[in-house]
C-alpha cells in the first residue's frame, strides 16, 4: 500500500512540476526603443503585393451603368544602403524590378482583360487580342495602360531616417514624382514611424498624414487629414527569432468634398458627399536586425459623389476593397525566413 501511494505521490508531483511550468507567467515583453538599421552594402529584397478590387455604379437619368474592375500587381523593391549622413540618415539605392500587373475590366457588354509581365504586355477584348507588344499589337493601348506606372522602371535614390521617415528621393522627375505621390499617402516608406521614446506592451501613438489623392480622384488642394494609431502587441516568438509585433488602423468619414478625375483629356469635377475608409493592418519588425519583416493592411472604401452636367448630374457610387502586403524576402541574396 506504501508503494502505491509513493509512486502515486511521485506521479502527482511530476504532474504538479510539469503543470506549474505550464502555467508559469510569460516572461514580459521588454520595453524598447525600435529603430531601423541600415547597413551600408547589404541588399534588402521585398516583395510588394496589391490587389483592389474597385465596383463603381454610374446612374444619368434613367441609365444605369455598372462597371468592375480588379488589379492585381506584384513588384521588387531592392534597397542598398550606400552612405550614413548627418543626423543618423541613410541613403539607400531604390531599384523596382520584376513587375507583374493583371486588369480585369467589366461593363455592360465589355470584359477586357491585360497581364503586363515585366515590358511585355498581352490584352483581350470580349476574348479578341487588342493588344501584344511582343507581336507589334496594340502598341499605343498598351502605353496608355502602363503610363501611371512607368516610374516603376526606373531606379533612383531615398534617404530615410532611422525612425522610417522619408526625408528625400532623387532621381530622374518622373522616378522622384511618382515615389513622392505614393509616400504622401503612407507613413514612412515602410507604413510605419517609431517613436523617439521606448514602447511597452498594449502602448499606442498616433501619425497623421494629408491625402491629396483617393485612387484616380484629386481632392482639393487642402485634401483630407488622415489619422493612423498604431499599437504594439506581444512580441511573436520561435526558435529562431523574437519579432516585435505592431497593429495598425486607419478609420475616417469624411461629408462634401471636392474632387477632380481626368478622363480622356479633360477634367471632371466631382461633389464628394460622402468617403468613408476603414483600414487595419499587422506590422511585424525584427528588432535585432532593424528590418521590416512584414506589413499587411487590408481596407475598405465607399464614396458617394456626382458630377453636374449640362442636362443632368451624373451620380457615382464607389466601393473599394484593397490587401497590401509588403515582405522581406532576402537579405543580401540569402533566402530570409518568411513570416506569414
Amino acid at each position: 500500500m506504501k508503494i502505491w501511494f509513493n509512486i502515486t505521490f511521485l506521479l502527482f508531483f511530476c504532474l504538479f512540476y510539469d503543470f506549474s511550468y505550464a502555467f508559469e507567467e510569460p516572461k514580459e515583453t521588454p520595453e524598447e526603443v525600435f529603430s531601423f538599421k541600415y547597413e551600408i552594402g547589404q541588399t534588402l529584397s521585398y516583395l510588394n503585393k496589391l490587389k483592389m478590387d474597385i465596383d463603381m455604379e454610374l446612374k444619368s437619368g434613367n441609365e444605369n451603368i455598372n462597371m468592375k474592375i480588379i488589379l492585381n500587381m506584384k513588384y521588387l523593391i531592392k534597397l542598398t544602403p550606400l552612405a550614413n549622413l548627418e543626423n543618423e540618415i541613410t541613403t539607400l539605392k531604390l531599384e523596382p524590378s520584376n513587375i507583374e500587373v493583371n486588369w480585369d475590366i467589366k461593363s455592360p457588354g465589355v470584359q477586357i482583360n491585360i497581364s503586363l509581365n515585366d515590358l511585355e504586355m498581352k490584352g483581350t477584348k470580349n476574348g479578341e487580342i487588342f493588344i501584344d507588344t511582343e507581336k507589334g499589337i496594340g502598341v499605343s493601348q498598351a502605353k496608355e495602360f502602363k503610363k501611371e506606372i512607368l516610374p516603376l522602371y526606373l531606379s533612383g535614390e531615398v534617404d530615410l531616417d532611422k525612425r522610417g521617415n522619408i526625408v528625400k528621393f532623387r532621381g530622374d522627375p518622373p522616378f522622384v514624382e511618382f515615389w513622392d505621390d505614393i509616400s504622401a499617402q503612407e507613413v514612412g516608406f515602410f507604413g510605419i514611424v517609431f517613436p523617439e521614446h521606448k514602447v511597452s506592451v498594449d502602448e499606442s501613438w498616433k501619425e497623421s498624414i494629408t491625402l491629396k489623392r483617393i485612387g484616380e480622384v484629386r481632392l482639393e488642394e487642402k485634401g483630407v487629414e488622415c489619422n493612423l494609431k498604431f499599437i504594439r502587441l506581444m512580441d511573436e516568438v520561435t526558435d529562431e527569432k523574437r519579432l516585435a509585433v505592431f497593429e495598425v488602423s486607419s478609420p475616417f468619414i469624411y461629408k462634401d468634398l471636392i474632387g477632380f478625375i481626368d478622363q480622356m483629356g479633360s477634367t471632371l469635377k466631382l461633389n464628394i458627399s460622402k468617403l468613408e475608409r476603414i483600414a487595419k493592418g499587422k506590422i511585424k519588425f525584427d528588432q535585432e536586425k532593424g528590418l521590416l519583416t512584414v506589413n499587411i493592411m487590408k481596407s475598405k472604401a465607399n464614396a458617394l459623389m456626382y458630377s453636374p452636367m449640362e442636362k443632368q448630374n451624373l451620380d457615382i457610387k464607389l466601393m473599394l476593397n484593397a490587401d497590401m502586403v509588403l515582405r522581406l524576402i532576402s537579405v543580401d541574396s540569402k533566402s530570409f525566413n518568411k513570416v506569414e
